[in-house]
C-alpha cells in the first residue's frame, strides 16, 4: 500500500493541470417575453480576424441525442463594431455557421431569438414557458466558437426576468440589479449543465440544514397553493439526501438544487445534472398523496445521476 502512494499522488498532480481557458463570452438572456414563448439572446464573442465557425449546441447531455432545437432559433444577426456581418450555414452540418471576421475586429456580436415550443415534444422540445413560469436550458440560447473543448470555453451569463419573479439554479450569483442577475464566470460544459427555473410563484426549502454542503428544493408552480410542502414531506426529502450520502459515502458537489416545476402547462420529465436536476411534474405533486406516489421516483432518480452519469460518466457518453 505504501509503495503505491507516490504513483497515486503523481497521477492526481498531473490531472490537476487544467488547460488555459479562452476569453469569456458575454451572454445576456432576456426572458421578459417568456409568456409569449420568446427568449432573446445577446452574445459578445471574442474573435480574431479571419474565418470563424460558430456552433449551436447539437448533442445535449442527458438527452443523449442530437436534439438541440435548431429549428427554434430565429432572427440571427451577427455584427462587429456596429456593422452587420454576412454569414452562411454549413451545407452539411446545419448547426454550424461560417463567417469572416474583418481586420481590426476583436469580437463578434450575436443577436437572436429562441422560440420556445408551445406544444408537444420531449425534454428541450417540450413546453418550457407559461405566463407564470419559465424553464431555461442554456444550450437553447447560445452559440459558441469551434476549435476548443467545451471545458475550455468560458461564459459570463446573465438573465433578465419579468418583474417580481424569483429563480433557482446551480449557477452562482455575481450581482443582481433590478430584473437582471449576473452569474459568476463558468465553462460552457458547466453552463449547459446548470438550467434555471423561474416564476411568479416560487419557494426555496433547505434539505440539508445540518450539513456544510447546501442542498435546496427550488419550486415554481401555477399557483402559490401548489408550493406547499408538508412537514412530513420535507422530512422525507431531507432523509433522501442523507440516505444518498450513506449509500455513496461522499458528496462531490459544492452545492445541489432540486429544480422542481409544478405545472399542468409544461412538459413532464426529469433531466439529470451534476449540481442540480430539472424535475417537471404535476401541479398537485406536493398536495395530493396519490400524485406524489405516482411520481415518487423522480427526485431520487435524477439525484442519483449526479454520481452515476455526471461525476462518473460512461466513456461513450462523454464528448469534448
Amino acid at each position: 500500500m505504501i509503495r503505491c502512494v507516490p504513483v497515486f499522488l503523481a497521477f492526481f498532480a498531473g490531472a490537476a493541470v487544467l488547460p488555459v481557458r479562452a476569453a469569456d463570452i458575454q451572454l445576456d438572456v432576456d426572458l421578459t417575453g417568456s409568456a409569449r414563448q420568446l427568449f432573446r439572446s445577446h452574445e459578445i464573442i471574442p474573435a480574431q480576424p479571419g474565418p470563424l465557425t460558430l456552433y449551436y449546441p447539437k448533442w445535449i447531455p442527458g438527452e443523449h441525442s442530437p436534439s438541440g432545437p435548431l429549428e427554434n432559433l430565429a432572427g440571427l444577426k451577427l455584427s462587429t463594431g456596429g456593422k452587420a456581418l454576412s454569414w452562411r450555414r454549413d451545407p452539411v452540418d446545419m448547426y454550424a455557421i461560417h463567417l469572416e471576421v474583418p481586420r481590426g475586429a476583436s469580437n463578434v456580436e450575436a443577436d437572436f431569438d429562441f422560440l420556445s415550443p408551445d406544444r408537444g415534444g420531449e425534454f428541450g422540445q417540450s413546453v418550457s414557458a407559461t405566463p407564470d413560469i419559465v424553464d431555461l436550458e442554456w444550450n437553447q440560447v447560445l452559440l459558441y466558437p469551434a476549435g476548443r473543448p467545451s471545458r475550455e470555453i468560458g461564459f459570463e451569463p446573465s438573465v433578465k426576468l419579468p418583474e417580481g419573479w424569483k429563480f433557482g439554479t446551480a449557477l452562482e450569483t455575481a450581482s443582481a440589479e433590478g430584473q437582471v442577475t449576473r452569474f459568476k464566470p463558468v465553462t460552457l460544459n458547466s453552463l449547459v449543465d446548470s438550467p434555471l427555473i423561474a416564476g411568479r410563484y416560487f419557494d426555496r426549502l433547505d434539505l440539508a440544514p445540518d450539513d456544510q454542503v447546501p442542498v435546496h428544493l427550488d419550486v415554481v408552480g401555477d399557483t402559490p397553493e401548489d408550493l406547499v410542502v408538508s412537514p412530513r414531506e420535507l422530512t422525507g426529502l431531507r432523509s433522501l439526501v442523507q440516505q444518498a450520502y450513506r449509500l455513496f459515502g461522499a458528496h462531490h458537489y459544492g452545492h445541489y438544487d432540486f429544480l422542481v416545476t409544478l405545472s399542468s402547462n409544461t412538459g413532464h420529465f426529469g433531466l439529470e445534472h451534476h449540481q442540480s436536476s430539472d424535475d417537471r411534474i404535476f401541479p398537485d405533486y406536493f398536495t395530493d398523496p396519490a400524485a406524489q406516489l405516482v411520481g415518487a421516483h423522480l427526485l431520487p432518480h435524477e439525484y442519483v445521476h449526479s454520481w452515476n452519469g455526471k461525476f462518473r460518466r460512461p466513456a461513450g457518453l462523454w464528448t469534448p
